[in-house]
């Protein structure tokens, strides 16, 4: 027996779109599981150390120098 099923092009995409979408959320830690925020910020791993002449923040950036970074407050 022969069994015919109706495909929707774009649904096939919004399918493969929803896919990649949570594989980048699960790529770059966002569990929330709400609406997707189109902001493009992207907040790297970070470690803060204070000492008591300064305070230092490492950035896990692999691939870029200092001179790469901005960081404004």
């Amino acid at each position: 027996m022969t069994q015919m099923t109706r495909r929707t092009p774009n649904r096939t995409l919004r399918t493969l779109q929803r896919e990649v979408d949570d594989l980048f959320d699960q790529f770059f830690g966002r569990t929330d599981g709400g609406d997707r925020d189109t902001s493009p910020a992207w907040s790297p791993s970070t470690d803060l150390v204070e000492t008591d002449e300064d305070v230092r923040l490492h950035l896990d950036v692999p691939g870029m120098s200092a001179d790469d970074i901005s960081i404004n407050l």
